[in-house]
């Protein structure tokens, strides 16, 4: 092999990668969870392809399987209890609605669960109306409380919440929390620590963590 077809070997590989990263990088701005990890791996893609193909490869994906099993196995337990639901749950515990219109029955059938009685729904239109209604919410439990939210902060909404939960803990209700490690990874350990020295064991931290995931979601 001449040198000349060595050259013209390597321009050929030189261009592919260049052009395989500009393809990618175009599939991680359509992809991508967060304009911030958009844009760290178009510039990555474009500018250092031969660096940011690989890490792409292990970290640029959208499929969490961790996330993806535990979804399917929630999803699965729902459908079990819909269909004992369905099978077994007196007619008097079912919502009754003046006009059974069609889009109530296409959202009963979406969802695979009927609605049930002495439910209600309220719509909420901005972050005030949002954790006014939580609160109050909150203010009013009397056996136990279920708290979820993606993104916990240490600020005066946050120690709003905490300090709500305390005082529910201390009339005897139970309290349960659900947050998100990667969501709330700015959480500070001073609030932390201020909920579990005074909640446990009432108080239960539920927290999926998975390190390869974790990083999907940092990097997407």
């Amino acid at each position: 092999m001449s040198a000349s077809d060595s050259l013209t070997i390597v321009a050929v590989v030189y261009a592919s990668v260049e052009l395989l990263g500009v393809a990618v990088a175009l599939r991680a701005i359509m992809t991508a969870r967060t304009s911030q990890g958009a844009a760290a791996w178009a510039i990555g893609l474009v500018a250092f392809p031969w660096l940011a193909l690989p890490l792409y490869g292990v970290f640029g994906g959208r499929r969490f399987r961790g996330y993806v099993a535990a979804r399917r196995r929630g999803d699965a337990d729902i459908q079990r209890l819909a269909a004992v639901i369905g099978v077994s749950l007196p007619r008097d515990k079912l919502a009754r609605f003046p006009d059974l219109s069609p889009q109530i029955r296409a959202i009963e059938q979406l969802a695979g669960m009927p609605f049930l009685a002495h439910n209600r729904s309220r719509l909420l239109v901005n972050g005030h109306a949002t954790f006014d209604a939580i609160f109050a919410g909150i203010d009013s439990a009397c056996d136990y409380l279920l708290v979820e939210f993606y993104i916990l902060r240490d600020d005066g909404l946050g120690r709003a919440l905490r300090d709500r939960l305390v005082a529910k803990l201390s009339e005897g209700v139970r309290v349960y929390m659900l947050y998100d490690r990667i969501g709330s990874q700015g959480l500070s350990r001073r609030y932390l620590t201020s909920l579990t020295e005074v909640l446990q064991p009432s108080i239960s931290f539920l927290i999926y963590y998975d390190f390869v995931s974790s990083l999907q979601t940092l990097c997407n």
